[in-house]
């Protein structure tokens, strides 16, 4: 009689495969529209004068999710969007602490509908995988800008 080999094939893990595969796939139609649907929402509430923290927190969050992904090359030729979006926000808080006015002037309001809308094309575009690096990108990054002091240049903006 022959003795047993003792060579063991290891068996696959499906949940690192289908992990792979989750990761690679694009956003779902209902993913992207919920997404961008939040966004949208929240530049509409803010230039009837009607947004708050929450909806400015939005705006915030996805400019640094644009910003993250034309960094990664996913957006290309983002920079000076990126720049006129963060000059726009700068403008907008400044005139808010000064004056306590929270009215939108309508080129900040379509400046904002333009980021939406890079928004929504940018999450038709980019995989789970990639969408999930960028946001952990951005979740470091704000929270070492908070944390400490920040890089000379950056500004730091309070959502009044």
């Amino acid at each position: 009689m022959k003795k047993r080999s003792s060579y063991r094939p290891k068996p696959v893990h499906l949940n690192s495969v289908l992990l792979a595969m989750h990761g690679a796939s694009k956003l779902t139609v209902a993913e992207q529209l919920a997404k961008a649907a939040r966004v949208r929402c929240s530049v509409e509430l803010l230039c009837d004068s009607r947004g708050g923290m929450e909806s400015w927190a939005d705006v915030f969050d996805t400019v640094n999710m644009i910003e993250a992904l034309a960094r990664e090359g996913l957006l290309r030729h983002a920079s000076d969007f990126i720049d006129a979006q963060q000059r726009n926000l700068v403008d907008v808080m400044d005139r808010h602490k000064a004056t306590g006015s929270n009215v939108l002037r309508p080129i900040e309001c379509q400046a904002l509908r333009e980021l939406a809308q890079l928004w929504a094309e940018a999450l038709a575009e980019v995989t789970v995988r990639q969408l999930t690096a960028a946001e952990d990108r951005v979740r470091r990054k704000v929270q070492a800008a908070l944390r400490s002091k920040p890089a000379p240049g950056v500004r730091l903006l309070e959502a009044a």
